[in-house]
């Protein structure tokens, strides 16, 4: 009868004596074999094909191309490939990944390579373009790691648009989570300029966007549009981005001087009545406007203009007793934006009580204060409209967003975002669990800016109406 077992199948018998033999030991020189094999990256012993990629020329060797990649296994292997029967093969790659080719090939040959902020994106398109999958989650990895880099070095909006390109959803996440909440940031890095016309368009179409105010985001986006000389591309940006632009949120002074700009005396037209919009809108009467939703609302921003966020602060967050460290600021928020002053009593705001605990809720004991009578470990944020005869339905957005403190750089590192509708029975929001405690815990927690905790809070009314009963009244 023939032997049917293949070669290299028989498992070897096991010597019982070998198992009872206490000097037995595993040798494993990972190193040294690997290093044989680096030792063979671009080197003519026993190459057996050479690959072209623009004006270089690298020895390769098909085992080492087909063991990694199931795209050269197919190229190189399979008849209906013209390369499979070719010495000499030319790879024609997209201009950016030529220069990074070489440590594309390298990792093939060792398995490592080294990564920066500005060159992984090109690795990462050869590692899907060969279906080297090893690789590109090495590279999503380190790109989810690095996403918070100092604007010189951060490449999150180039890594974004490939991984919405290429479906890559958890990038895509992570990446989307930082931009929104770090605008500023993004707004200095050196693919600002390049952000294609969709994915900006797409940026202001979001009500989460974290800026100081919609005049200094004009500002960039205006940087953008007119870093480019073609005036048919600049036609096209200002196209896309102006039904976006929330001209409404900008106080008179500064509409000015988007009036008073060339690029709106080069391209009148197409602003239209978006300007004298926003101007009539600043002097119509607040009462006139009550029941109406707001047709542009509001970001998140931050100019004390806007008079919608608030800082809270806990200085010293390790060394304070936690019956300390309550976090509590009374916010006036107007229902539309006023640039002048406002006040208590004035119709035209709404009163608000925060309350946030950043080393777990407690609460003090009536007669004694430094003593808590219920308590727990969640982090909360408690909202609360305060005691007010006016009968009107309020639609808020409440946004928190707490700093960390990494690479030499202030940024938001959490937000926590929800919707709640005050009227006379729900006056209170409470949001449990905000941010886990225990990423405060450590004395070298990157949720902490220097010692201290720091978080900013935005209250947004997106809506205001009267209650049914005042109504019939």
């Amino acid at each position: 009868m023939a032997d049917t077992k293949k070669l290299g199948t028989a498992k070897r018998e096991e010597d019982p004596q070998a198992k009872k033999d206490k000097t037995l030991a595993l040798i494993e020189d990972k190193d040294d074999f690997i290093h044989r094999f680096r030792t063979l990256y671009n080197s003519e012993i026993f190459s057996d094909i050479v690959l072209v990629v623009g004006d270089n020329r690298f020895y390769a060797h098909k085992i080492m191309l087909v063991t990694a990649s199931e795209v050269f296994e197919a190229m190189l292997s399979e008849a209906r490939w013209q390369e499979s029967n070719q010495t000499e093969v030319c790879l024609t790659e997209d201009e950016e990944c030529v220069s990074v080719f070489p440590d594309f090939l390298k990792y093939i040959y060792s398995g490592s390579v080294e990564l920066t902020t500005s060159m992984v994106h090109k690795l990462l398109i050869l590692a899907d373009k060969y279906g080297i999958h090893v690789l590109h989650k090495t590279c999503v990895e380190y790109m989810s790691r690095h996403i918070v880099t100092s604007p010189d070095t951060n490449r999150t909006l180039t890594w974004y648009h490939y991984a919405k390109v290429t479906n890559g959803q958890h990038l895509q996440e992570k990446c989307l989570a930082f931009i929104l909440s770090n605008f500023s940031i993004i707004q200095k890095a050196p693919d600002w300029l390049d952000l294609t016309v969709s994915v900006m368009v797409e940026f202001l179409q979001s009500s989460e966007i974290v800026v100081e105010g919609e005049y200094q985001l004009w500002m960039e986006v205006e940087r953008w549009i007119k870093a480019v000389q073609d005036p048919d591309i600049v036609l096209e940006k200002l196209k896309a981005v102006l039904p976006h632009m929330r001209f409404t949120m900008m106080a008179p002074a500064d509409l000015l001087k988007v009036e008073n700009s060339d690029l709106y005396n080069d391209y009148t037209e197409l602003f239209g009545n978006r300007l004298m919009k926003a101007y009539r809108g600043h002097s119509l009467h607040t009462s006139d406007l009550m029941s109406h939703t707001r047709e542009e609302p509001y970001r998140n921003y931050h100019h004390k203009l806007y008079r919608i966020c608030d800082e809270l602060k806990l200085r010293s967050y390790m060394d304070t007793p936690k019956t300390e460290s309550q976090l509590v600021t009374s916010m006036l928020v107007p229902i539309h934006l006023k640039p002048f002053p406002i006040e208590v009593g004035d119709g035209s705001i709404v009163s608000f009580d925060v309350a946030f605990y950043p080393q777990g809720f407690y609460q003090a004991h009536p007669l004694y204060g430094m003593y808590m009578s219920r308590q727990n470990d969640n982090t909360v944020l408690n909202v609360s409209r305060t005691c007010s005869s006016s009968q009107h339905i309020v639609d808020l957005d409440v946004t928190l967003v707490i700093y960390a403190y990494r690479e030499n750089m202030k940024y938001i590192a959490h937000s926590c975002r929800i919707s709640h509708q005050f009227n006379n029975k729900s006056r209170h929001c409470k949001v449990e669990n905000v941010i886990p405690v225990e990423h405060f815990k450590s004395k070298k927690s990157p949720y902490l800016v220097g010692k201290n905790f720091e978080a900013k809070i935005f209250l947004k009314i997106q809506n205001i109406q009267l209650d049914e009963k005042e109504k019939k009244e």
